[in-house]
């Protein structure tokens, strides 16, 4: 039985803890999808920058002292990240696109750190139910995948076991496949 004075587990603190929960929502289906359109080597380095990113929000919101290199390699990062999105307005809108996606992703994780810091609260309930979120999110677009797949496996009338999935086009000859049946 679920003890009667539990409900603090699952309390949200306040404007920080929802704000955690939003941005914890956000980032990785963001992320997820800066994944499956651009480059991994952009995503990567674009991410790269939550630190960085992380400083400088925590210097304009809540005042913190940011270390000149910091600064140093703020810039720095800033002329890598000017170098991907010109290599990525080069390749087409796509790649653009997923490159947003990842700064967004990057950004979404830095304002939960400068929150978390500012706020001086007890935030885990609020990335714990931003997790789920994104979960939740994630699973209403796979739902249609996964009866697909399911209904995709009706047992073969011959032999009562399901039949293999498509031919790959590469890789084994296809009579080494069906040898596999």
């Amino acid at each position: 039985r679920f003890p009667r004075h539990a409900w603090f587990l699952v309390q949200i603190s306040g404007w920080a803890g929802w704000a955690i929960v939003a941005t914890n929502t956000l980032a990785p289906i963001t992320y997820v999808a800066a994944v499956n359109i651009a480059p991994a080597a952009n995503v990567v380095f674009i991410t790269a920058m939550i630190p960085i990113a992380t400083a400088v929000m925590s210097w304009i919101f809540i005042g913190e002292r940011v270390h000149p290199f910091t600064w140093i390699a703020t810039i720095v990062s800033l002329g890598g990240i000017a170098v991907i999105a010109g290599d990525s307005f080069q390749l087409g809108w796509e790649f653009v696109k997923g490159d947003i996606y990842a700064m967004i992703s990057c950004l979404c994780t830095s304002a939960a750190f400068t929150i978390v810091r500012a706020s001086g609260k007890n935030v885990a309930t609020s990335l714990g139910v931003g997790s789920l979120c994104s979960a939740l999110i994630a699973f209403f677009f796979l739902a249609p995948f996964i009866i697909t797949l399911v209904s995709s496996f009706r047992p073969n009338s011959e032999s009562g076991s399901p039949p293999l999935p498509p031919w790959p086009r590469s890789g084994i000859s296809f009579d080494a496949y069906r040898a596999l049946d």
